[in-house]
Parts: structure tokens; C-alpha cells; sequence
């Protein structure tokens, strides 16, 4: 990848220098205290694997062709974020953030696509994240030995499937919306699979 396929971007991080803040470079970074008030030392690398893995424009999201995890890995890469040159893993913090389950990077990212403005973009990321974790709730099994409480577990995994199938339709809908016409574009981007975002970060400010 060479700069021009990261012109796009709503913040084009890719221009600031190592070194350089990046919130000094933007105003409207400096508008959000989820930006500007993140206190932490990696905060230059956590912004742009912020915007390299969220941004609708970013190459890592419009040409993936590997998994959720591959593609938030060459993200974080591209970030600055450097792996255990052994084992080839990143640092637990770094995972901690691929996988959201660090709440000021969460409402981040959450700020960031607010940022967008682009609305169809936000449902597209939490119906996906959404239908995975029913995926992941009907595949757990049904062990209970007390058959009532097997037969409700039973029900619920049937209203769950039900679920599942709406918001596939919604994400068909909203998908349609957000491409277009562009059917080139269509081939080439991967079902975006956005992993968890707590409950909490989409209370309305």
C-alpha cells in the first residue's frame, strides 16, 4: 500500500509524522475529549488504528480479503504497534484494544464514527456486531439436565435464529444503501464483522 490508498480517510493520520501529535494536527480531533483527553502514551498509534480499522475509506476495511482479526492486525501494524518479535503477538494492551475491551478506546471509536456522519455506516457496524454474538450464543450447547430449563434455552435459541435472520436482512438493506450502484466495490469489500462495542459507549450524549 502506498499513500494514495489512504487518501481518502476522514482524518488522514498517514501524513503526520512519527513524532508529530496528532490531535495537534487536526481540529477536529481537538474538538472531542475522547481524543484529546486520552492521557495514555500510545496515543498517536491508538488514533490511527482507530481510524485504519474503522474508517469506511481506509484500504484495510475496502480491500480485505481475510478475517475480522486479520484485517484489525494489519491495522494495528500499520499503527505503529509492534509485536513480540518471538512469538509474533502483539502486547496484551494492544489485543486489549483490537478486541474493545478498553473502554476509552471504545467510545473512540465510537466518536470517530460519529465523526463520519455517515449513519448508514454506524448500523452497518453495530447489526454486524450484533448478529455475531447471537452467532456466537446459538452455538453455544445446551447442557442443562433440568428439561425445563433445556426446553426454555431451546426456545431462546429459536428466537435468536429468527433474530438472526431479520438483522441479515437489515444488514442487506443497509449494505445496498451504502454502496450503491458500485458493484466493483461491492467484490472487493469483505463482510465487515465489527466485534463488541459495550452497551454503554451508545448511551446518546
Amino acid at each position: 500500500m502506498d499513500n494514495n490508498d489512504f487518501n481518502r480517510l476522514h482524518i488522514p493520520v498517514h501524513t503526520v509524522e512519527k513524532g508529530q501529535d496528532i490531535v495537534n494536527k487536526f481540529k477536529e480531533l481537538q474538538e472531542h475529549i475522547e481524543f484529546s483527553m486520552y492521557p495514555h502514551s500510545d496515543r498517536n498509534d491508538v488514533i490511527r488504528y482507530v481510524v485504519y480499522a474503522y474508517d469506511p475509506e481506509s484500504p484495510f476495511v475496502k480491500n480485505s480479503t481475510s478475517e475480522l482479526s486479520k484485517r484489525k492486525e494489519a491495522a494495528a501494524d500499520a499503527a505503529g504497534f509492534e509485536r513480540n518479535k518471538r512469538t509474533g503477538l502483539f502486547a496484551a494492551n494492544v489485543t486489549e484494544l483490537m478486541e474493545l475491551r478498553n473502554e476509552e478506546v471504545n467510545r473512540m471509536v465510537i466518536c470517530y464514527l460519529k465523526m463520519l456522519h455517515n449513519y448508514t455506516w454506524t448500523q452497518i457496524v453495530t447489526y454486524e456486531q450484533l448478529f455475531w454474538e447471537y452467532i456466537s450464543l446459538l452455538l453455544e450447547p445446551l447442557v442443562n439436565t433440568d428439561e425445563k430449563k433445556l426446553m426454555e434455552a431451546a426456545n431462546i435459541k429459536g428466537k435468536l435464529r429468527e433474530e438472526c435472520n431479520k438483522i441479515k436482512q437489515d444488514l442487506d438493506k443497509f449494505k445496498k444503501e451504502f454502496y450503491g450502484d458500485n458493484a466493483d466495490l461491492k467484490e472487493k469489500v469483505e463482510r465487515v464483522r465489527p466485534e463488541t462495542i459495550h452497551k454503554q459507549v451508545f448511551k446518546v450524549s
